[in-house]
């Protein structure tokens, strides 16, 4: 019996946002730090995509599939970071290893839901760019 093991099959790859919160002596909001993840593609999964740390205290709006929405106004903003991922194709090759694609993007939202599942996972590659 062939037993397969699809591992983009995973149902949950985490929160989007995390949130620390830092109070004061009276219990009211000083600062927070707000991480924001990707956590709809298997292959980003867990990057960190965006950071900031902000004065005070935030809404946090869902949409209809409850799904958490931020909004942070620059006025509020001590710092942000914001990272940008490019996935990378392998050039497949019988005859030598796989080589990276260069001059690819396959784009963030590639393979978002598990569909592709062309066997070379593996093989792309992750690069950041951080802006502070």
């Amino acid at each position: 019996m062939l037993t397969i093991y699809n591992r983009t099959g995973e149902g949950f790859y985490g929160f989007e946002y995390v949130r620390t919160i830092d109070l004061q002596n009276d219990n009211s909001v000083y600062r927070q730090n707000i991480d924001r993840y990707h956590n709809m593609s298997y292959y980003l999964n867990g990057m960190l995509k965006e950071n900031y740390v902000v004065k005070g205290d935030i809404t946090v709006h869902q949409d209809v599939l409850k799904r958490d929405s931020i909004t942070i106004s620059n006025s509020i903003k001590y710092s942000q970071l914001s990272n940008n991922y490019v996935l990378r194709a392998p050039i497949v090759s019988t005859s030598t290893p796989w080589i990276i694609d260069t001059s690819s993007n396959l784009g963030e939202d590639y393979d978002v839901g598990g569909t592709k599942g062309n066997g070379a996972e593996d093989a792309k590659s992750r690069i950041y760019h951080n802006n502070i």
